[in-house]
């Protein structure tokens, strides 16, 4: 989560003078808060100015992930009906057979003198195999640079 601050150096409340930046009115939604910088960011806060918030004056995203991959595909399996047909328009079925992708070779004799005009392969099953994952690891740290500390008053509900 993000904030954003504005932040009055030396300033006053109440009634401005024309010597020192003050606020007037806290806007909607805001807090007033006394501000600590540097060697300040340890100190506690005043027991008027209970709510403490700590955080950094320039804070960048220099994180990035690693590659992600996947190792080989195990478990897997798929079987297929594969037919040849004497026609041309997959009509007149010659020979069929259903294969396995566990099988290394796979013949089937087609009749004596028969044309192969076409053939089909049709799944008739199928398992989608797994793989072990790797990368995706967070490499680097965010970038913050001047820690601030701020300690605020707690928030005035509006009147109703």
């Amino acid at each position: 989560m993000r904030t954003k601050v504005i932040e009055y150096p030396s300033a006053d409340v109440g009634t401005c003078n024309g010597l020192n930046v003050c606020i007037l009115d806290i806007p909607p939604g805001y807090q007033l808060c006394l501000v600590g910088h540097g060697l300040q960011v340890d100190h506690p806060c005043p027991d008027a100015w209970p709510e403490r918030h700590t955080g950094w004056e320039v804070a960048e995203e220099k994180r990035f992930c690693s590659t992600c991959s996947c190792g080989p595909v195990q478990g897997g399996s798929c079987e297929a009906l594969v037919t040849a047909y004497s026609d041309g328009a997959c009509g007149k079925e010659l020979t069929s057979m259903t294969i396995t992708s566990t099988l290394m070779d796979a013949c089937v004799n087609v009749p004596l003198g028969a044309a192969l005009g076409s053939k089909t392969a049709e799944i008739v099953s199928y398992q989608a195999g797994t793989c072990t994952s790797s990368g995706g690891e967070v490499i680097g740290e965010p970038q913050t640079e001047w820690p601030v500390t701020y300690c605020c008053l707690p928030e005035i509900a509006p009147p109703p």
